[in-house]
């Protein structure tokens, strides 16, 4: 059976079609650029405070290169080691804490997703007020920014310090070389005078390295002792070299003579591999 259908008819349902696409394709659009805008705008929000946190800090002296837009850095995190604590606190301070651009309840919510472990639990149940974020940060730098038991857990560190038993472990001569010298730097930073530690990393030094080592440094060390003698044989000299600077010329030159030990170690390990290839 033919269905006939008029002419006007047909056009009608034809202008019906082409508004109902119409009608969706605007819809459609519309739509995609509410998604759009609203997902652009969360996601700016959310980075323009790290922006704003790290925006005096990225451009800070560097005010001849306005062209240059430098990424968004991201806050360090701070677990409640006390080893931690100054860096974490220098950054935080800096990019946070005295930033006047930052309302108090978004420092808030940045120490709280800084903090984890211990730190955050000594935080927790705080609301996110002007007073609370006052006593949150007295409470870390309490607990925390204490100089003194910050010092006596790098003294600690020291002293706990692995023992290496050959001078085939080069990786373990490696890493106990370079934990001494950062420890002794953070020392520095705490400004606490060299002459309270040289004699305990001195002694340390010598009793975690290997027998060998130990060896050749007296051996070294004499000689050089000698030597010196020799060249400077003025009253005054001997004296000076028995005074209290010998502790820290004794350390130093320690820590010279497993640097280059261990570097000369690290090369022939290196050539070694070489020739195998």
């Amino acid at each position: 059976m033919k269905v006939f259908v008029r002419q006007d008819d047909f056009a009608k349902e034809c202008d019906t079609i082409i508004e109902y696409d119409n009608k969706a394709v605007t819809t459609l659009a519309q739509l995609e650029h509410f998604i759009r805008v609203n997902f652009k705008t969360r996601a700016e929000a959310s980075n323009n405070s790290y922006e704003g946190a790290g925006q005096d800090v990225a451009t800070e002296g560097n005010s001849g290169y306005s062209g240059i837009k430098l990424k968004p850095f991201e806050l360090k995190k701070f677990d409640g080691n006390f080893e931690n604590w100054l860096p974490f606190w220098e950054q935080f301070k800096r990019a946070v804490h005295e930033n006047p651009k930052l309302s108090t309840s978004t420092k808030f919510n940045f120490l709280n997703e800084a903090l984890v472990g211990k730190a955050a639990a000594s935080i927790a149940g705080f609301t996110p007020t002007e007073k609370c974020y006052s006593e949150a940060i007295f409470l870390l730098q309490e607990e925390y920014g204490n100089n003194e038991k910050i010092v006596e857990k790098f003294f600690q560190k020291l002293m706990n310090i692995r023992t290496v038993q050959s001078t085939a472990d080069i990786y373990e001569l490696r890493q106990l070389y370079n934990e001494v010298t950062s420890t002794m730097r953070s020392l520095v930073a705490f400004h606490i005078s060299s002459a309270q530690y040289d004699i305990m990393v001195k002694s340390i030094l010598l009793t975690s390295i290997p027998t060998t080592l130990r060896v050749q440094f007296y051996r070294s060390f004499e000689r050089n002792a000698a030597c010196s003698k020799i060249l400077n044989s003025s009253i005054d000299t001997v004296k000076e070299s028995t005074s209290n600077g010998t502790e820290n010329d004794q350390l130093n030159k320690l820590l010279q003579f497993l640097k280059t030990e261990i570097e000369a170690l690290e090369k022939a390990r290196m050539s070694e591999r070489d020739k195998k290839m």
